[in-house]
């Protein structure tokens, strides 16, 4: 895992919020999915092109769709506890080539640090 506890790979971030809690894109992009995932419950799929990607899980609600374009701190969607989950929180994850990398190093909070390997200067 990223966080470096437990034993089972973890792909991305949990960040815990109250339910309907607002998430907002990082960065701008195409909606590439935004439906039902198994374990990721309600999930969107944002293409920031350069095969860089971002996945925003376990959400109560979407406001994109497919297809749609997105800019960087638009409203996407709502924390939920969808999938497989244990309290509402967002899964955020980062996938480069397709390849999930640390999404702490994608993140401007007091905790991580800013993105400079892939150029985007993602927000969250």
């Amino acid at each position: 895992p990223f966080s470096g506890e437990g034993t089972e790979f973890h792909s991305g971030v949990d960040i815990s919020a109250p339910m309907r809690t607002p998430v907002q894109g990082t960065a701008d992009g195409i909606v590439i999915s935004s439906g039902w995932s198994g374990g990721y419950g309600r999930l969107i799929i944002v293409d920031h092109g350069g095969e860089t990607r971002t996945y925003y899980a376990h959400l109560s609600r979407f406001f994109v769709q497919t297809g749609q374009e997105v800019r960087r701190g638009q409203l996407l969607g709502a924390v939920g506890a969808t999938g497989r989950v244990t309290a509402p929180h967002l899964h955020y994850e980062v996938r480069l080539g397709g390849s999930p990398v640390n999404p702490y190093h994608y993140l401007k909070t007091p905790v991580a640090q800013q993105a400079s390997a892939s150029g985007l200067d993602l927000l969250f």
